[in-house]
């Protein structure tokens, strides 16, 4: 079959002027591999451009962040009773977490800053106790408690409740006088 330019078309063959690329069911002309490999290429260099920091903010400043907002959560406000430096927002908290960000984009240690301000403010600033002297007592007894209390929950239920096949308790023998007037009190209401 000819097409109106006067080029042959090959019914069922999907290529349409001579061989330049494959169509679609619309009738438009699809990429070929090479093209689509291209495209894919230069959205992933886009994304990766992206996300590497194109945005003004370098990868130190987010590693500053984020090991700053971790010594936040780790350490309780002296300015906002039972809230951690992460969650209080007074003004003495906000000026503490400024301070804390300086010193770690000055290059100081986090464990560093963790003691100064405990030599600062207290053993009462840390979120946990230390795993270590008698703040490790805070960490075991608690789970020493818990398997104490599950051990004494199973002697509870072996001594207390009823096994199945057991012998049921033997009720006690009536009394026959008493049998008979039940058994009357039955008979003299049925039918």
């Amino acid at each position: 079959m000819k097409t109106s330019d006067g080029k042959k078309e090959k019914r069922g063959s999907g290529v349409i002027g001579g061989g330049h690329g494959f169509v679609d069911v619309r009738g438009l002309p699809m990429p070929r591999a090479g093209e689509i490999a291209r495209l894919l290429a230069a959205f992933c260099l886009c994304l990766f451009v992206a996300y590497s920091g194109a945005n003004g903010e370098t990868q130190g400043t987010i590693d500053v962040d984020a090991q700053a907002r971790k010594i936040y959560h780790q350490l309780m406000s002296p300015f906002c009773p039972g809230q951690t430096l992460y969650n209080c927002r007074s003004s003495q908290a906000e000026m503490l977490r400024h301070q804390i960000r300086e010193r770690l984009a000055r290059g100081e240690a986090p464990e560093a800053i963790i003691t100064s301000l405990v030599q600062q403010y207290g053993e009462g600033i840390r979120g946990a106790p230390r795993n270590r002297g008698l703040g490790r007592l805070a960490w075991v007894v608690p789970g020493v408690i818990l398997i104490l209390g599950g051990i004494a929950v199973v002697f509870y239920l072996r001594r207390h409740v009823a096994r199945p096949g057991a012998a049921a308790p033997v009720p006690a023998p009536a009394d026959s006088e008493l049998r008979s007037r039940v058994e009357k009190e039955l008979e003299s209401h049925r039918p």
